[in-house]
Parts: structure tokens; C-alpha cells; sequence
């Protein structure tokens, strides 16, 4: 079983094809040499979770999903904004778009299309599409604390969710979490004995200090340190986050700032996208991918994030 996940930023923007997302298209089919169609080739996937859809009821119809059961949850309050689907070959006993647990405050969350949930007779699958707190402000001063506070109640919600969702049949939850939980998932966070072997310059042992102090006083959107004890809070449910346990060294970034491409060139990213599952699908994983080139061809960047392939041995989906 190989299961994608993977934040598109927007599937109608050079993903299934090279158009853009102001396609007039009434249908657009997965193109040869398109993103998409790289990763089919590659991975050959039985199920994708995409992120950041940025699809309304109307777009998401003009992709074209011969093959998988498609479902959708798109934003419903705002165009070319969130939205979550999943693509799967084998249809599903059920998908449901609920969060329980959300408090009553920010359930305007759920009318931007951040979850989906499929159940299939061994596993239930849970995408999601984590709040940004970008615009709640710095660590030290939220010109905008109700951003933070609707970040978490989302998180507090997904925890008591996963819960109650692994008593009933192993859990794999992915998805683009925004965040990245520990030092070694942030560029701005290495070690010196990462990025120099001997004799440290000033300038390197100064970078590592700035690190430390980031890490300690929490740094900006996606590292601040409500949104980290959060995350190690859902791991301490008895989840685990594959990546990390396969790769206890490896950064494994898979977010590289848009705005600035000499990042994806010099590897200054963020693992903010994960695969968070129940012990026994880490038991029966094969391995943990990130398919950094699919969205990175020769300088140009199709999406910020990587998409990320979990494969695991089932005898039935």
C-alpha cells in the first residue's frame, strides 16, 4: 500500500497539467510530464491526500480523476483559499468532512475545507491541512491572538479526535501539520557538527547561538512553541511519526520558502508534512520517501512542499 501526501498549492496551478489556475478548461486530464503525472510514474500510489487544494465546488470539477474515487472538501467562505482531497483506487467504507471537539469559536475552520477522513476495513486515514499562524504576529508580541487561539483549538481538537479514531482501528494521519516540531526539522536550527566538521568561525557559532535562542523562545509561524508542544502532545497519544523514527538524522525538509528559491537550491527548508501513524502501520512500513524533484524541475517550482510517500505491507485496504 503506498499512500501519498502531499500540499499542491493550488492542483490547478501546473499540477495536473502546465496551465495555470486560471485555466478556462472545462476538463483538464493528468498531462504527460506534468507534476502529477512524474509522481504516477514514479511512486505509482494506490491513494494521494493533497493539501491546499485552493479549489470551490465548481474548479475541483474541471480536474479530471478517472481511475480513483475522488472526494473533496473545499473551502465554502473564501475562492482559491485551503481545501483538502483524496484520490484513492479502492473505494473507501466511508469519508466524513467532520472535526469533532473543535470549539464553537473556530468552527469557521470547518467551512475552509481543512479535513477529510476515510475509512477503509484496516486503517482509518485522516487528512488535514493544519491553520497557518503566520499572520498571529511574532513569539514575542500576537498583534492578532485570535489566529493563535483558533490554532489551538484545531490542535486540541485533532488530539482528542485521533484519540478516539485509533480505538477503533490503526490511524495514519497526514497531512501538512505547519509545523516543525523539533530543532532538526528547521534550517535556521543546525548544529555546528551538522554544518562545519572543525574550527567554527564566529560567524557559524553565532548562527548555531541564534538557533538555540530560537528554539528555546519559539520562533515565527510553523516553530513557535504552542505549536510544538502540540504536535509531541498527539505523538504522546502512542502515534509516530515515521519519518523521524526511520531517519533520526536525516533533516528531511519538505517546505522551502516560495519567495525566496535560492532556498530549495541551497536546502534551507522545514519538515512541516507528515506521515503520523499508530505503531502497528510503523511496524509493517517499507519505507518513507520525500519526492523533493517533482516539484523542483531545472529552477522552476511548481509547489513549495515535497510531496511525501508512505508505503506499508497490508493484505487488505
Amino acid at each position: 500500500m503506498k499512500i501519498v501526501s502531499w500540499n499542491v498549492n493550488s492542483i490547478r496551478a501546473r499540477i495536473v497539467d502546465n496551465e495555470t489556475g486560471k485555466s478556462k478548461n472545462k476538463k483538464r486530464c493528468i498531462a504527460e510530464n506534468s507534476a502529477l503525472d512524474k509522481l504516477v510514474q514514479k511512486v505509482n500510489f494506490d491513494i494521494i491526500c493533497y493539501q491546499e487544494t485552493k479549489c470551490t465546488e465548481e474548479t475541483k470539477n474541471t480536474i479530471d480523476t478517472s481511475g480513483y474515487y475522488a472526494y473533496w472538501n473545499c473551502c465554502s467562505i473564501k475562492k482559491g483559499y485551503s481545501g483538502v482531497s483524496i484520490w484513492s483506487k479502492r473505494k473507501p467504507i466511508k469519508v466524513t468532512r467532520e472535526l469533532p471537539y473543535l470549539a464553537d469559536r473556530s468552527n469557521h475552520l470547518l467551512n475552509e475545507g481543512r479535513i477529510l477522513t476515510a475509512y477503509y476495513p484496516n486503517f482509518i486515514l485522516v487528512n488535514t491541512y493544519t491553520p497557518n499562524t503566520i499572520r498571529a504576529g511574532d513569539s514575542k508580541n500576537y498583534t492578532r491572538p485570535e489566529i493563535m487561539m483558533y490554532r489551538i483549538d484545531w490542535d486540541n481538537a485533532i488530539h482528542d479526535y485521533l484519540r478516539d479514531l485509533k480505538k477503533i482501528k490503526p490511524v495514519i494521519w497526514c497531512g501538512d501539520m505547519n509545523v516543525a516540531r523539533q530543532p532538526i526539522d528547521n534550517f535556521r536550527c543546525q548544529k555546528i557538527t551538522d554544518i562545519y566538521t572543525e574550527s567554527p568561525t564566529a560567524k557559524l557559532k553565532k548562527q548555531v547561538q541564534a538557533g538555540n535562542k530560537y528554539t528555546e523562545s519559539g520562533g515565527g509561524a510553523g516553530y513557535r512553541l504552542e505549536e510544538r508542544f502540540a504536535i509531541n502532545k498527539i505523538l504522546n497519544l502512542g502515534l509516530v511519526d515515521i519519518y523521524r523514527n526511520k531517519n533520526p538524522t536525516n533533516y528531511g525538509f519538505t517546505y522551502w520558502d516560495m519567495t525566496r528559491p535560492q532556498y530549495r537550491f541551497s536546502d534551507y527548508g522545514m519538515r512541516i508534512d507528515y506521515f503520523i501513524t499508530s505503531r502497528s502501520i510503523l511496524r509493517k512500513c517499507v519505507h518513507i520517501k520525500i519526492h523533493k524533484d517533482i516539484t523542483y524541475d531545472n529552477g522552476v517550482i511548481i509547489s513549495d512542499h515535497a510531496p511525501l510517500e508512505l508505503s506499508f505491507k497490508t493484505k487488505h485496504a
